[in-house]
């Protein structure tokens, strides 16, 4: 599934609008996160239920937080709120209520489309180390 995420090829926006509790590794594999007030991020399954989180979620929140937070993060399945993300660099902005995070998000996605193509598909390939 992380793979299919990444090669997508074109920049791709995630709304996150509440609990990330599980894969939340999957809205950060998008180039722009946006979350609204009430979004939170965490991994409720994995040592709840006796799993390592070993599915790629390690990965992931290592490249985008570090690996002694991102270790916290898991071993303590540790609950960041849409603004604690925003201050580690996660979530690139933190909206209102649902109705303002999706007029956010297709705003930046008219933007994006009036990138040339090329432009937005060599870019996604020089920012997004593979």
């Amino acid at each position: 599934m992380l793979q299919n995420l990444a090669a997508i090829g074109v920049p791709v926006i995630a709304a996150i609008n509440g609990p990330a509790t599980v894969h939340s590794e999957y809205a950060l594999t998008a180039d722009v996160i946006l979350a609204s007030e009430s979004a939170y991020f965490q991994d409720f399954p994995h040592l709840t239920f006796g799993i390592v989180p070993g599915d790629g979620i390690q990965t992931v929140w290592t490249r985008a937080i570090g690996d002694y937070w991102a270790r916290y993060f898991l071993y303590t399945q540790q609950s960041l709120s849409a603004q604690e993300a925003k201050q580690l660099g996660v979530v690139a902005e933190v909206l209102p209520p649902v109705v303002l995070l999706m007029e956010r998000a297709r705003t930046l996605a008219e933007q994006f489309l009036r990138i040339p193509q090329l432009t937005r598909s060599t870019t996604d390939q020089a920012t997004f180390i593979k």
